[in-house]
């Protein structure tokens, strides 16, 4: 519906309809401006993301919409007047995207005050309904079950409500809809007022997770009132006052066939849509009207609209020109056309004129005091010497000769449309190009014959201005045509008046206008005088907000650009030209588009030419002219052997074009650059010119943003500079200049820039979004014509990832030309198809593509940003399926190496940043002694340019480049856009205003070209003479030619390093010759071990055009004696000159005779699998294996193979451990585990290419360094090699994981470190170092081994997997038991000691009045208030002798916080320490396995630290310390308790690590009640393993709405499918005896609601008499009661539970209960609040172990699970 149906209702409404003021109106006409009721803007609409405006009611509407994965349009109206939600109103116009039963739920309206209990939504539910819900916060709800909501049809809605009356109604096109009173609604003492936070959906605006109303809206009004059903209609149909009243027809001129005249109102704006007149002709009816509040103007005669661009001020007088055409008429406002109105009922003479009351017609002509204003001439001195022509620049080319018309301005500030402009009081000035709206742009004002600056800096304050001043024509020029030439009016519409006379209007309908400069050529020659006065009126409307104010991407757009005064010799001109050149079929296509506008006829001759140094070319074109004011000529030619343009030669002609007419020149363009080249995609491949094309490109380049910086031309050469020294050869221009409509002034500058150093474009094609075709081809056309120029735009894309789907980043998907996704990608791909069908017609030199759109168009397109927990190895390895098989190239659009946030905690707000816990990923523990200063919250990475980047940052981020950049090269990546690293290559800088890097500084401001006088600082900027080391890793990892050393030439991401004795393996050199033309190269390697050569050689290699080498290089091993380190080194050579080196480290290790196990005893082995056991008989190592507990008893050693347990742990072993038989002296070894039911540890398996060594005196690790333990040889076998993610998962967190190859792993699946226990990490891993890879475990005189290390499939293969296996086992080949512990005394307060017995610490509580208690214990811990003030003297002594040695033992005291220091026998005291972070000291016993991860606390906190003598060892600062004594006593000071620390970011984890570290390093005894094999539990208690389990699908349903039924019922019942609710199902009835509660959500009424019967028959297996049975599952929504064989087992209510419908439901069911080997009955009695019912996940029963067995946990009891491998693409 759009307002003729509405405009002929309201033009025969009576007299008395009216509707009451809205308080809030909010139009959406083109802009999110709010207006109260008298029409005074108020405040702006937030509108996040794309603010597309499309064809409305009254004027134009907003698209509420998602438009891709990662863009929505989201509305929030937060800044309102203050409104009293006691009653009201609301009525919009909507038309929605979607049908009305489709099954899904829209938010239209949502809105509450701010901290109150208001809450009102308004919904379409997914069963169809309207629903109107207000809360106060009792609900009250109203619904329409059948409203007429059809997609892509216009409704108007209202909704009222008025709490003093208990009332709700909701409308639907002004007629009542639903209509409801009701008593205990009433709330009559409900008043309060406040502001309203209102959202066009649901509230959010996140722009992967919003939720929005998905259609258009317009006119949104909200009343304070309760509209009666009257002032609905005519809140409907358009208010007004008065009638329509009759005027002579006489009023209306008419003249040259237009009907003239002008009108008035007496408002400047309405507050609502009303008609103003009409003119009648027999059945045709033109009916004017205004559009409410946004102040522009609608016609309508019958068929499509005519409406106005412009915003009119009402009482000042509009001409309005018809003239009829048929059955069409043309418009004009004061002279300017604005288009062509239908009217499909013809036109003959003018039968009647109707107006408004309060319109006054007049005559048409223009009074002298009107055209005044723009007639003034120079004013004083000082304008004079402003528009001086004489020192202004002057420029010719061919036959035209200019002068430039810049400079300073008279400008005047308006808020809408009037003929003339009003002269200020104070004149003000402007610099032209520019705009008053750029807060980059000054306002002066003359005084004493200067100009003085007035300092505004507040920014835009208007969107409407005039721009003046006055010229004389050079004398030189006379006889000559004389034109005035403006580079860009970029406005939405615009006048240009020379001398009071209108030359040029236009109004802007393209949708992408802002980003085609919008010239105009005009011939003035017949109307100069000798003093000329040019006026320029121009509104561009405000599009992009930034926190309800105007986006400096929007305000620095440039209203007025380049102004010249031209001389030629013919009215005849070319507007433009451009060439299309194909490379493949050796011709040029020539376009021209020839103006004249005085109708000239003849004979004309076009012709371009191209010069280059030596060369030149040109083609010609005959044509007639025809009078035509537009005229095309086209023409192609044959060019054989061109020049052709690449990005390493970027070799160009220059392009001329000349027209003549009847024999004389008539006109020339200037010169412009041309570059013949041609891209296509042919076999899987870019092509250039016929080359093979690979692609380096920059994917944010960050024009919007640095628009105005770079606004002169030698900024921008040095930005396209930049963007080569760093070795890309193309950018990603961003999708704004499209998205946002926005015109960067540096756009042409920056592409010609491109062109002239070679760089090429991806660019943005004006995106197809269901308009008119044909219209829509127009504005290709457009576009076309001015950016089809530039050679550097090599490619089109067509959309902004509207066709994206999540499969299109896994790399099993890469080539997958079948894969079809969702239903919204379809639906997107048929707008790009047409996109794409439109430009590939128009433009045949350019390959034209959807952006990241999967398998959709001629490439694969991705977006790509891999998250820490996606291992480097295999994020290097994610092209090599599509590397092996492809038919189409692979462009990664965007990826990140990394992207930022990847370094945050994805599981809460976005900004707390893990720098230092990811970097000690790949480099281990020394990384979090750089960090500087506490961790900071904030989304962005770089703060300051006074406080440097995260060291850790870097490195992580060098890490990724290095690896990930290479690889993907090497792999033969089409396209890798990186989306972040020119950001990060330079460093920060604190920049003045006249930062010479952004701005072209002087002030010429006659000459051409924008200059800036408001100087905006950024604050911080890139300084591009400061290369930061990253960005030279960077640099060098983009080299056009790349060469690197790398793995096998079958392999070559392979990093295999370890090699034995004579062992023979192969190297890589790899060549990535970029490049479009061959590489002379030698290579010379060298192989040195020990500091040796050993083997070198040297190869010659041409690399060909785009060619991958990887040229093998074989080397031997030589025989060492001992681990020895080694390299391979390259030397480069390129041209016979040293080009690069590079450097593999190798360590070569000895072939040494296996450890002696002929006289070892036999060890107990349990393997399932096997595979132990064949490493055992590898190794020499003798074994039994065993199935019993007798058996397991029998040997001292037990070795648990390689994935040996599960969920259930043998009972065997069970039985063995509850023997006492591992306390006693038993020894375990256990090799790799998958996640399992083991100690109740938590499994995580991050596929860990690296791991540290954390205990160096560890006897499996000698002779082994850190970087012996990262990327082992060969695949594991402990993590399945491949895993394809979920097609339909989420893009972003949590995702599911893909999985690409098991190369290089060194740990598949690890352990999480425990918190408590005598446990010891010796070798550990991971993020933050949280797990352990390799462990040990000590309980009483049993030791515990487990090797996580992925050992098994390596053993004989890899050496350092070799050694650690033959060390493991001669220590267990050893008969030695681990030492017992020692004994403790504790003397202090109970909250020392309750930390104590957390960790499960062996002591006996000391007698304060003893002082000789502790003299025989080896370890004495004291706490606060330990000794009573009159025992301290004894206790001093006695500690003297303890800690000397004098009594039994070289005693050791810990000192907890607050213990009292003054008993030591040396001088120590506390002091307060502001720390985040503590380094430890170096081998240390009291630090052993200890991490500087732990003490890294990430924010600043006081703690106590030590002050004691000079020897002592301490972390810094010294929370923790040992002074030792001469004769080995020692004291040992901790300075926190866990208590301290918060659970956020496992501090309180690491806390009491450390406290549990400490105990283990004394050898006390911990946490005694462990079991290794009876838990009936896993994973810290968060898992129960199942025995069995019984899927229960169908069951049977029986609805009982009186809530009646019984337990024992049988009869009534229907099939019912369990996991799906009953709605989906069919039962939808309603229930007319349920009652919904006060609060029920608008949107969760779909019935059956109440209560209802689920009967499920199920037969229970015989042998499950041996488990415990529950019934699992779930959820059930709402409630239930649950019965089994009549006995109940569980109920689930609200009441509890207020989440009960999301809950998982487990009921244990007594045995009692259950009839073994028979069928039995359980019966639901399910409860349905609102929303969907029923058993709505899926139920098992369950048979597991009996829950008797221990359950204590190694680990703090609020453990924090968050995934630290999570995926997570940005």
């Amino acid at each position: 519906m759009r307002l003729m149906t509405k405009l002929a209702a309201a033009l025969f409404m009576p007299c008395s309809l009216m509707a009451a003021s809205p308080k809030v109106i909010v139009p959406f006409d083109e802009n999110p401006t709010i207006f109260n009721g008298g029409g005074e803007p108020c405040g702006l609409a937030v509108v996040s993301g794309k603010s597309s405006y499309v064809d409305g009611v009254d004027g134009k509407a907003l698209a509420v919409q998602r438009i891709a994965y990662d863009q929505v349009t989201a509305v929030n109206l937060n800044k309102l007047p203050e409104l009293n939600a006691r009653e009201g109103t609301v009525s919009f116009f909507f038309r929605p995207n979607w049908e009305r039963k489709d099954g899904k739920s829209y938010y239209l309206f949502q809105a509450g005050r701010w901290r109150s209990d208001f809450f009102l939504v308004f919904v379409k539910d997914a069963s169809g309904q309207l629903e109107l819900s207000v809360c106060t916060p009792k609900q009250r709800q109203l619904f329409v079950k059948n409203a007429d909501l059809k997609a892509g049809k216009w409704v108007h809605i209202t909704f009222s409500w008025n709490l003093a009356k208990g009332e709700q109604a909701i409308y639907l096109d002004g007629k009542p809809a639903a209509r409801k009173s009701q008593a205990d609604w009433k709330d009559p003492g409900y008043n309060f007022k406040g502001q309203w936070n209102i959202w066009l959906g649901k509230g959010g605006s996140d722009r992967f997770k919003a939720e929005v109303a998905e259609g258009a809206f317009d006119s949104l009004k909200i009343y304070d009132v309760q509209l009666s059903d009257n002032e609905v209609l005519a809140d409907f149909l358009g208010s007004y006052a008065k009638t329509m009243r009759a005027v002579p027809v006489e009023q209306v001129r008419r003249k040259e066939g237009k009907l003239e005249f002008r009108f008035s109102a007496p408002v400047k704006r309405f507050s609502n849509a009303q008609p103003l007149l009409t003119l009648k002709s027999g059945k045709s009816l033109i009916t004017v009207s205004s559009t409410g509040a946004s102040g522009k103007l609608t016609l309508n005669g019958g068929g499509k609209l005519l409406d106005s661009p412009y915003v009119i001020n009402l009482t000042r007088p509009l001409k309005l020109s018809i003239r009829p055409e048929g059955r069409k008429a043309g418009i004009w406002f004061d002279d300017a056309f604005q288009g062509y109105l239908e009217l499909p009922g013809g036109w003959g003479g003018l039968d009647s004129v109707n107006v408004m009351e309060g319109v006054t017609l007049s005559a048409p002509e223009f009074s002298e005091k009107e055209l005044a204003p723009l007639k003034r001439k120079a004013a004083g001195a000082l304008e004079k010497r402003l528009w001086d022509l004489n020192d202004a620049q002057k420029v010719e080319s061919g036959v035209r000769q200019s002068v430039s018309l810049n400079g300073y301005w008279r400008m005047f500030e308006d808020d809408s449309y009037a003929f003339s402009p009003a002269v200020p009081a104070e004149q003000h000035y402007v610099r032209i190009p520019g705009s008053r709206r750029s807060s980059c742009f000054q306002l002066y004002r003359g005084k004493n014959g200067k100009l003085e600056s007035l300092n505004v800096q507040e920014g835009p304050r208007t969107t409407a201005d005039w721009y003046q001043r006055t010229f004389k024509v050079p004398e030189a020029w006379k006889g000559k045509r004389i034109f005035l030439n403006f580079e860009n009016l970029n406005g939405d519409y615009g006048r240009v008046y020379l001398n009071g006379k209108l030359i040029e209007s236009f109004r802007q309908d393209y949708k992408s206008f802002a980003a085609v400069p919008n010239a105009r050529r005009i011939d003035v020659t017949d109307l100069l005088q000798e003093e000329n006065v040019l006026s320029v009126f121009l509104t561009h409307f405000i599009r992009l907000y930034w926190r309800n104010l105007p986006d400096m991407r929007d305000t620095w757009n440039i209203v007025l650009g380049d102004a010249w005064l031209e001389a030629g010799p013919s009215p005849v001109f070319v507007k433009s030209a451009v060439a299309f050149p194909s490379v493949r079929k050796g011709t040029l296509e020539m376009r021209a588009t020839v103006k004249n506008p005085q109708g000239v006829k003849g004979d004309a001759e076009l012709t371009f030419r191209y010069r280059r140094t030596g060369a030149e070319k040109s083609f010609s074109k005959k044509f007639r002219l025809d009078g035509s004011e537009k005229q095309r000529v086209v023409f192609t030619e044959p060019w054989k052997n061109p020049v052709l343009w690449s990005e390493e030669s970027p070799e160009l002609y220059a392009q001329s074009v000349t027209l003549s007419v009847n024999g004389k020149t008539a006109d020339m363009l200037p010169e412009r650059d041309f570059g013949f080249r041609e891209l296509w995609v042919e076999n899987g491949e870019f092509r250039l010119n016929g080359f093979k094309k690979r692609f380096r490109m920059s994917t944010n380049p960050q024009f919007d943003s640095l628009n105005m910086y770079l606004s002169h031309p030698r900024a921008v050469a040095q930005y396209v500079a930049q963007l080569k020294r760093m070795n890309f050869d193309s950018v990603r221009f961003n999708p704004s200049i499209i998205q946002r409509n926005a015109g960067f002034y540096n756009t042409p500058a920056y592409l010609r820039e491109c062109g002239r150093q070679g760089i090429s474009n991806f660019f943005p094609m004006p995106f197809y979004e269901g308009d008119d075709e044909a219209q829509y081809r127009g504005w290709v056309e457009n576009y076309l014509e001015f950016f089809g120029a530039f050679p550097s735009i090599v490619l089109w894309y067509t959309d902004f990832n509207t066709c994206s789907y999540a499969a299109c980043q896994d790399p099993y998907y890469l080539n997958d030309t079948s894969y079809i996704p969702k239903e919204r990608v379809l639906k997107a791909r048929k707008l790009v198809e047409v996109a794409e069908r439109t430009m590939r017609s128009l433009d045949p030199s350019r390959e034209c593509v959807p952006h990241a759109a999967g398998n959709f168009g001629k490439v694969f397109g991705s977006m790509n940003y891999q998250s820490f927990g996606t291992p480097l190895q295999e994020q290097e390895d994610w092209p090599k399926i599509w590397s092996e098989k492809h038919t189409q190239p692979l462009v990664s659009f965007e990826s990140s190496f990394p992207y930022p946030l990847q370094f945050t905690y994805f599981d809460g707000p976005i900004g707390h940043y893990m720098n230092a816990e990811h970097a000690a990923r790949y480099f281990g523990d020394s990384v979090f002694r750089d960090e500087i200063a506490p961790a900071q919250f904030g989304k962005w990475f770089r703060f300051s340019p006074v406080t440097p980047n995260s060291a850790n940052y870097i490195r992580g981020a060098a890490e990724m480049c290095r690896r990930v950049i290479r690889s993907w090269r090497a792999y033969d990546i089409s396209a890798l856009g990186d989306f972040t690293s020119l950001d990060e290559a330079f460093r920060l800088s604190a920049a003045g205003s006249h930062h010479p890097m952004y701005w072209g500084d002087d002030d010429n401001v006659k000459q051409a070209g924008l200059r800036p006088d408001n100087h905006v600082a950024l604050g911080a900027v890139q300084d591009f003479m400061q290369l930061e080391p990253l960005g030279r890793l960077i640099q060098k990892e983009y080299s056009p030619l790349r060469v690197f050393l790398a793995g096998d030439p079958d392999d070559f991401t392979n990093k295999d390093h370890a090699f034995f004795s004579n062992e023979t393996f192969r190297k890589s050199i790899v060549v990535v010759n970029d490049r479009m033309s061959g590489q002379k190269l030698r290579f010379r390697w060298t192989f040195t071990v020990g500091g040796k050569t050993v083997d070198s050689g040297e190869l010659s290699e041409d690399a060909a055009p785009g060619a991958i080498l990887k040229l093998p290089v074989e080397l031997t091993a030589p025989e060492v004696a001992s681990r020895t380190e080694g390299k391979l080194s390259l030397d480069v050579f390129l041209n016979g000159k040293g080009y690069d080196t590079d450097e593999f480290a190798i360590q070569i290790f000895p072939r040494t005779e296996r450890p002696d196990f002929r006289f070892t005893e036999p060890a107990g082995l349990y393997d399932p699998a096997g595979k132990t056991a064949e490493l055992l008989k590898r190794a020499g190592y003798p074994f039994r294996r065993i199935s019993t507990a007798a058996e397991a008893r029998s040997h001292r050693v037990l070795i648990i193979g390689q994935n040996a347990l599960g969920d259930h742990v043998p009972r065997f072993l069970k039985e063995m451990e509850e023997s006492g038989d591992f306390r006693i002296g038993k020894k375990i070894l256990f090799f790799e585990q998958q996640p399992c039911n083991l100690a109740n540890f938590v499994f995580e398996s991050p596929s860990s290419r690296e791991a540290f060594i954390r205990r160096g005196d560890s006897p499996y690790i000698q002779g082994l360094t850190d970087a012996d333990f990262r990327d082992w040889r060969g695949s594991s076998d402990t993590r399945p090699a491949k895993h394809v993610s979920n097609p339909d998962t989420t893009f972003h967190y949590p995702r599911d994981k893909w999985k690409i190859g098991n190369g290089g792993m060194v740990a598949g699946n690890v352990i999480r470190k425990p918190s408590y226990g005598q446990f010891r990490t010796i070798v550990d891993c991971g993020f933050n170092l949280m797990f352990s890879a390799l462990m040990d475990y000590k309980s009483g005189r049993g030791y515990a081994l487990f090797c996580q290390l992925d050992v098994t499939s390596r053993y004989g293969k890899d050496p350092v997997a070799t050694r650690i296996v033959d060390n493991i086992l001669a220590e267990f080949a050893n008969s030695a038991l681990p030492l017992t512990n020692q004994t403790a005394v504790y003397y202090g307060d109970a909250e020392n000691e309750a930390v104590l017995k957390r960790l499960g610490v062996g002591y006996v509580k000391g007698n304060a009045y003893d002082p000789n208690g502790f003299l025989t214990k080896g370890v004495v811990i004291l706490g606060r208030n330990a000794i009573p003030k009159e025992m301290r003297e004894r206790f001093r002594k006695n500690f003297e002798a303890y800690l000397s040695g004098g009594h039994y033992a070289k005693g050791i005291v810990v000192c907890l916080p607050g213990a009292p220091l003054e008993l030591l026998p040396v001088p120590m005291s506390t002091e307060k320490k502001l720390m985040f972070r503590a380094e430890l000291p170096a081998n240390d016993p009291l630090f052993a396995g200890m991490t500087e991860a732990d003490f890294y606390f990430r924010t600043a906190r006081e703690l106590n630290a030590v002050k004691a003598p000079d020897w002592t060892v301490a972390a810094r600062p010294a929370v923790l310390a040992r002074t030792g004594f001469h004769q080995g006593g020692a004291v040992i000071y901790v300075g926190f308790t866990p208590d301290m620390f918060e659970d956020a970011f496992w501090n309180k984890e690491k806390a009491t690590r450390i406290w549990n570290t400490l105990f283990v390093n004394l050898n006390l005894p911990l946490k005694q009640n462990l079991s290794l094999f009876g838990n009936t539990r896993m994973r810290h208690n968060t898992v129960i393993p199942e025995s069995a389990s019984l899927a229960l699908t169908g069951g049977l349903l029986k609805l009982d709405p009186r809530s009646s039924g019984k337990v024992s019922d049988t009869e009534g019942f229907k099939p019912y499918k369990l996991g799906i609710p009953w709605e989906k199902q069919g039962f939808t009835q309603e229930n007319p005896h349920y009652r919904y509660p006060a609060n029920t959500p608008a949107n969760m009424k779909i019935p059956y609601d109440g209560y209802a019967w689920v009967r499920i028959p199920v037969r229970i297996p015989a042998d499950w008499n041996q488990y415990s049975v529950s019934l699992s599952g779930g959820p059930i929504d709402d409630a239930d009661e649950t019965w089994f064989n009549g006995v109940k087992i569980g109920e689930t209510t609200i009441a509890k539970y207020p989440d009960s419908y999301a809950r998982i439901r487990k009921y244990p069911i007594p045995a009692s209960a259950i009839r073994f080997g028979e069928e039995n009955v359980l019966m639901i009695r399910v409860f349905d609040r609102w929303g969907f019912g029923g058993v709505t996940g899926p139920l098992r029963l369950l048979a597991e172990e009996p829950q008797t067995g221990p359950t204590a946990s190694p680990y703090v009891e609020k453990l924090n699970l968050y995934d630290v491998d999570a995926f997570h693409n940005w």
